[in-house]
C-alpha cells in the first residue's frame, strides 16, 4: 500500500511517500518481524516496486515472513536531521498500525547507511539489526559525490565538515557497537569505497559486524550477488 505519511518533513518531491506490504494472510494474534528499508540517494519508495534490485529487498523481506516498509526521504537519506525525523516517525507509524515486534530490521542501501546508523545511535530502542548493501559509514569519504554535498548544503569541504559535525557515524561508533550489522560491499566500489566505509566499520565496531565482500563488486544495481550470505545470516541468526 502506498500512502503519504502525515507529519513527515517534505522538502523534496515525493518525500514522505510510503510503501507498506505484509505477508498474506496475516495470522491473528501474531507479532511479525518488520523490515524498514532506508533507500539510497536519488531513490525512494517507488523503487521498491519498480527497480528490480531494490524490489528484491522487498521480496526477500516478505519471503522471510516480515512486514516490509519504506519511506521516501529525498536527499535527507544522507543522514540529515529531517531524514532522521521522518524515519523515526515512519517506524512509530508501523508499530501503531501493524502487528509487529518492538524493534525494526533496517535495510540500508548506499547513502541510507548514514541515516540508519544515526537511528541506531540516537533511537537504538527502535532497531533490532541492520542489513547494509554497500552502505555509507564515513561521510567524509563520500564528499566528492554531488548528491552528498547537496544534501548537506556544502559548497566547500570546510562547510561540509561543519554541517556533519556530530552526525558522521565514525564520530559515534560506540553507539553502534550493541547492534548487529550484516553488510555486503564490493571491493571495486569507487563511489562508496569499501575500506573507508564497511571495512572501517568492521574494524572500529568489532564482532557485531558481519561483512561479506563481493570480489569485483561495484556501486550499481545490476549485481544480485549483493543478496548473498550476509542477507541470509541477517534473517536466520
Amino acid at each position: 500500500m502506498m500512502f503519504s505519511l502525515k507529519g513527515a518533513v517534505t522538502k523534496f518531491q515525493n518525500q514522505g511517500t510510503c510503501l507498506v506490504e505484509t505477508p498474506e494472510p496475516l495470522e491473528a494474534g501474531k507479532d511479525y518481524p518488520f523490515v524498514v528499508a532506508v533507500h539510497g540517494s536519488n531513490r525512494g519508495s517507488i523503487d521498491y516496486l519498480e527497480t528490480p534490485f531494490y524490489s528484491r529487498q522487498r521480496e526477500i523481506a516478505l519471503e522471510n515472513g516480515c512486514i516490509f516498509g519504506v519511506i521516501s526521504n529525498g536527499y535527507d537519506t544522507w543522514g540529515t536531521d529531517d531524514g532522521l525525523y521522518n524515519l523515526k516517525l515512519f517506524i512509530e507509524h508501523i508499530k501503531k498500525s501493524y502487528p509487529v515486534k518492538s524493534k525494526a530490521i533496517l535495510w540500508a542501501t548506499s547513502a541510507g547507511g548514514v541515516l540508519a546508523s544515526r537511528l541506531v545511535n540516537e533511537y537504538g530502542e527502535l532497531v533490532d539489526r541492520v542489513i547494509g548493501t554497500f552502505p555509507v559509514y564515513d561521510l567524509e569519504s563520500t564528499y566528492p559525490l554531488q548528491t552528498c554535498r547537496v544534501a548537506w548544503r556544502a559548497k566547500s569541504i570546510e562547510q561540509f565538515k561543519e554541517a556533519i559535525e556530530g552526525k558522521n557515524p565514525p564520530t559515534f561508533v560506540d553507539g553502534l557497537k550493541n547492534t548487529k550489522y550484516y553488510i555486503t560491499h564490493g571491493d571495486s566500489d569507487s563511489a562508496v569505497p569499501l575500506e573507508a566505509n564497511s571495512a572501517r566499520l568492521k574494524t572500529e565496531s568489532g564482532d557485531n559486524v558481519f561483512l561479506q565482500i563481493i570480489r569485483g563488486g561495484v556501486h550499481s544495481t545490476g549485481n544480485f550477488d549483493f543478496y548473498g550470505e550476509a542477507v541470509r545470516r541477517a534473517f536466520s541468526e
